[in-house]
């Protein structure tokens, strides 16, 4: 990062859209490129961002926020759809989204999408919408007891063993990835969670997570039944549902080497490193790297191979303190050697 006289915004969004700035307009940005704006030490800045088109799947539309600086500093907490990430030389990286709502989707009638006879109960379970995705139970042709799933319209129904307990699961798709719920024959919920992917392990279910790691790291949560309900068992990290993926260049290996240092998978660290490096304690270098929960790319073009590390700022919501690192290499893309700006 260059060093600027005047703090200076590099304003960035998640759409293709257009900026102003106090009403007035400075220009577009998307969300591979940035926009520059030099700004005063002190005053209010009210920032919209206005998307020029939609999706298939989206309607954007335009959101304005006020960002208030004092001595080059940004003041007071950041709305959910703000992130601020202040780099060392006066520059403060500013991530607005647009506001997303899906559009509108077609009235469906009430179906059943499935049904499950359990002849040694004398029950059918029906898996069906109405308005929202619900479950039925009847015995002997009776109705007997219902519960709404969601807002959903479709789905899947099986049922499970586990030990000598049989249990109806039903699955969904979310927001979040997949959704499992699990019932008793008496419709009691024993599980409800959500993962980017969930299943079943031994008879016993799991979900799966994706971690903020450009290898493909995941955790995988196990559950247990205790009788009752089931109970997260352990927690493990690793590669579930796809291969490890090999950092594919210089400037990925070097954030996958910040993300196995703050995970503290120093192993993984230690294999990014140069023979004559790997001798080195991960530990100490945690400590020189300080406290941080994030690794990205500079927004801005560098001169050589860097990595920012972020800090959050425990004080103010969706505020970072980034700190630069170059890197320098061998020419079998290992770390050879690395330097604070």
């Amino acid at each position: 990062m260059i060093d600027v006289p005047v703090p200076l915004f590099l304003i960035t969004s998640n759409v293709t859209c257009v900026v102003e700035i106090n009403g007035r307009m400075i220009g577009e940005v998307t969300d591979k490129s940035y926009l520059a704006h030099p700004l005063s030490s002190d005053g209010e800045y009210y920032i919209s961002v206005i998307p020029l088109k939609n999706n298939p799947d989206k309607l954007y539309y335009s959101v304005t926020r006020k960002i208030s600086l004092k001595d080059g500093a940004i003041q007071g907490d950041m709305p959910d759809d703000v992130i601020v990430t202040e780099w060392q030389g006066g520059i403060i990286e500013l991530y607005i989204s647009v506001g997303v709502i899906s559009p509108f989707t077609i009235l469906q009638y009430p179906c059943v999408i499935e049904s499950i006879e359990v002849k040694s109960e004398n029950r059918v379970f029906t898996l069906y919408y109405d308005n929202g995705l619900r479950i039925l139970m009847e015995e002997n042709g009776i109705q007997l007891f219902g519960r709404a799933i969601g807002n959903f319209t479709d789905g899947t129904m099986e049922t499970m063993t586990n030990g000598k307990k049989l249990f109806c699961v039903v699955k969904v798709k979310c927001e979040l990835g997949e959704r499992m719920i699990i019932f008793d024959l008496d419709l009691n919920t024993l599980f409800d969670e959500c993962g980017d992917s969930v299943g079943f392990m031994d008879a016993n279910p799991y979900t799966t997570r994706k971690l903020d790691s450009i290898v493909g790291h995941e955790e995988i949560t196990k559950y247990k039944f205790d009788d009752k309900k089931f109970e997260i068992f352990c927690k493990e990290n690793g590669f579930y549902t796809h291969q490890r993926k090999q950092p594919e260049d210089e400037k990925s290996l070097a954030i996958a080497f910040c993300e196995a240092v703050r995970d503290r998978r120093d192993d993984e660290a230690l294999s990014f490193l140069t023979s004559n490096l790997r001798d080195a304690d991960v530990e100490e270098i945690r400590t020189m790297f300080g406290e941080f929960s994030i690794v990205k790319s500079p927004i801005t073009e560098q001169s050589g191979v860097c990595a920012g590390i972020l800090r959050r700022d425990t004080n103010v919501k969706n505020r970072f303190f980034a700190k630069l690192l170059r890197f320098e290499f061998s020419d079998d893309m290992l770390i050879a050697n690395i330097n604070f700006e």
